[in-house]
């Protein structure tokens, strides 16, 4: 034993050492102390989900661990034995095994289930809808993988499968190149294999990667591009040269146009680009902080401000104090600072090592022109975690916060590995980071990859965050569906009623059945207090506004509705139908155009644009619409309603008679069939009367 190891009596020098060495042990015995310490734990009790196999298996490596920490091996064999093919001649080798190994894993442990972020609800957008949603803040994120669907499909794959498989491959992909890119990071960044190494495994051994196992999201190759403008920044300090600039620049484009988190790269953007342009380097240091710095401040005063007269960017922000119905979470909260807690830890596990040196760093790095650079670029992404509202909980929303991290991650490694020169830091100590990290970040990969633990881990999440509960049930249901355990998916969806609001919101739709309108109303008032950014919610309130002819009021319930869900048929439908009702029939027609634009086989819109041209009198294109309506629901009753109408008005009186009768076969209790009953009747004396007469 004392041949290859020896007791680390370095990691004792000093203070700094010994809080490190401290800090890190606190880190090992974090996922088994603290998720009875603390309420909200997500983030730190995976431990507790692995079978006792597992569990003492981690337990073991855990020991191990903590003695690598207390005795040093006498020389890093793995640094050296694999230099020449991470770092070497050999390195081409070398990288392809480590990109075919990671391929593999990454493919044969993908997710089988989609629990995190907005997994089914990204499949179904592909899938099941005539026209996909391309959200303004997002367009170019779902554009790619809308592609890569639209090939699958054409060679024949089913659309589900297809979609699922145009997420999942993008998702490994974006891995593959987080991982070679990380290779060339370590590689530019430092000069010997150590701390190569070290830098490559801290990239690799944290829970970013979990992103790239298949994940059904935007994101993953948001990552992938993020790393690459880190690279570019890298290149460019070591360089100076000014290709680097237009590529960080046109790569930052490129990632707007794929998501509005890529603004969080602009401020360290802007100081580049004045160090690059201005040659003193006093000046130009001063003058791109204050730009980089002035930008930030300015985009988040902006946004707030911008959020006070709009609803839907209020949605997705917090503020200091919390919004109904989380009136506790605000962004200095506690449960908010909690989930931060919880998300550096399970993403990052050697955060707070991270920020120690980085603040013990910056009285002799503040000169450091990469050193200010990713200080910006971690300072903007911080913010932007900060002020975002994770509306489907933290813990469900990790893949949206994945390119959030990239900065601080790469900030961290430097500085650690510099601060090893500058603060004569434990080598050792510094050196196991690497298995500690990897060690932590294991447990939470069982359980993110395997579906009944992942369901287990969020059922125990949603016991302290209720209000996010409908979304998460909704992501159970759908699996089920998708393996085929109907009666199980049928339990999660009634479930779904039990969720906070859901309740009060059928109680609402029960009273209104029955003529029950001012208890339905006053129902409807206190959900839209408490759940004020609940689209259904507010079209609840709108439809009895519009029953009590408080016309204006409900249109503003139904605009503030379509502010909060602009992609939701429904919505637009119960608002044409107010104008319909208030016979302005050119608001009528337009909300009608934004709805088909939106989602152009939406039958009930199409019943409406077909309601719309009857009563302008325009029966060829009636009868057009309802042909597409029967083609895309052949049992939308409707449809052969206004199909009755224009075949009557035709003189057709037999075919409205077999269009009439199909309507109320195939649902009689529609507020129309008594009048349409009366048309058959006379309809049928007509025929009768010919006849005879014949």
């Amino acid at each position: 034993m004392q041949k290859y190891f020896s007791f680390n009596r370095d990691a004792f020098s000093d203070s700094q050492n010994i809080l490190i060495l401290i800090v890190a042990l606190l880190v090992l015995l974090a996922p088994i102390a603290a998720p009875s310490a603390m309420q909200v734990n997500w983030g730190f009790n995976a431990l507790y989900y692995l079978p006792p196999v597992l569990f003492y298996v981690w337990i073991a490596l855990a020991v191990a661990v903590a003695l690598l920490l207390l005795f040093a091996p006498r020389e890093h064999f793995i640094s050296s034995g694999t230099a020449r093919y991470l770092w070497g001649d050999r390195k081409i080798i070398g990288r392809s095994i480590v990109l075919l190994g990671a391929l593999a894993i990454f493919f044969l442990f993908r997710f089988d289930a989609h629990f995190f972020g907005n997994g089914y609800i990204r499949i179904a957008n592909l899938a099941q809808k005539t026209k996909p949603v391309f959200r303004w803040f997002d367009y170019g994120g779902t554009l790619i993988p809308y592609m890569l669907y639209q090939l699958l499909t054409g060679l024949g794959a089913a659309k589900i499968a297809a979609a699922m498989w145009a997420y999942q491959i993008i998702s490994i992909l974006s891995g593959l190149v987080f991982i070679g890119f990380s290779f060339k990071i370590s590689d530019s960044l430092f000069e010997t294999d150590d701390d190569r190494l070290l830098s490559l495994m801290l990239m690799l051994f944290s829970g970013l990667v979990l992103m790239f196992f298949g994940m059904v999201e935007n994101f993953p190759p948001f990552m992938a591009l993020g790393i690459l403008l880190i690279y570019w920044y890298i290149q460019l300090d070591r360089s100076k040269k000014s290709k680097y600039l237009y590529f960080i620049w046109i790569g930052t484009l490129v990632g707007l146009f794929l998501n509005f988190q890529f603004i969080t790269f602009i401020p360290a953007n802007l100081f580049l680009t004045f160090k690059q342009l201005i040659r003193r380097r006093s000046f130009s240091n001063f003058i791109g902080s204050l730009a980089a710095g002035i930008f930030i401040l300015a985009a988040i005063i902006i946004f707030y401000v911008d959020a006070v007269g709009n609803i839907a960017l209020s949605n997705r922000m917090l503020f200091f104090q919390g919004k109904l119905p989380d009136i506790n979470y605000g962004i200095f909260g506690g449960h908010h600072l909690s989930d931060i807690l919880n998300l550096l830890f399970m993403t990052i596990p050697v955060f707070a090592i991270f920020i120690l040196i980085i603040a013990r760093s910056f009285k002799y790095l503040k000169g450091n022109r990469l050193y200010i650079t990713l200080g910006f670029l971690t300072l903007a992404q911080m913010a932007y975690l900060f002020v975002i509202d994770p509306k489907e909980g933290m813990a469900r929303n990790i893949p949206m916060f994945g390119l959030i991290m990239t900065g601080f991650i790469v900030m961290g490694i430097y500085t650690l590995i510099k601060g090893k020169e500058l603060f004569r830091l434990n080598g050792n100590t510094v050196m196991t980071l690497a298995p500690l990290s990897l060690l932590i970040i294991l447990p939470s990969f069982f359980v993110h990859l395997k579906p009944s633990t992942a369901e287990k881990y969020i059922e125990n999440y949603l016991t302290y965050n209720e209000t996010k509960t409908e979304a998460a049930l909704y992501a159970f249901r759908d699996y089920y569906v998708t393996i085929g355990l109907d009666s199980t998916a049928i339990i999660k969806e009634k479930a779904i009623n039990k969720a906070p609001g859901a309740l009060e919101a059928q109680l609402v739709t029960d009273l209104y059945a029955h003529l029950r309108f001012d208890e339905s109303f006053e129902y409807a008032l206190r959900l839209v207090e408490r759940y004020p950014y609940v689209a259904r919610f507010r079209m609840l309130m709108g439809n009895l506004l519009k029953h009590y002819k408080r016309f204006d009021d409900a249109e503003k319930e139904f605009m503030t509705a379509l502010e909060l869900d602009p992609y939701n048929p429904e919505l637009y439908h119960f608002l044409s139908e107010l104008y319909r009702e208030r016979r302005q029939n050119k608001k009528c027609f337009e909300i009608l155009e934004r709805a088909v634009e939106i989602d152009p086989g939406s039958p009930v819109i199409l019943v409406d644009l077909a309601g719309h041209y009857f009563r302008i009198r325009k029966p060829n294109v009636v009868d057009s619409l309802t042909d597409v309506i029967i083609s895309i629901d052949s049992l939308e009753p409707y449809a052969y309603m206004y199909k009755g109408l224009v075949a009557e008005q035709r003189g057709r009186k037999q075919a409205a008679l077999d269009y009439f009768e199909r309507f109320i076969e195939i649902n009689d209790l529609l507020p129309e069939v008594p009048v349409i009953r009366k048309r058959i009747n006379s309809i049928y004396l007509e025929l009768r009367d010919t006849t005879s007469q014949k």
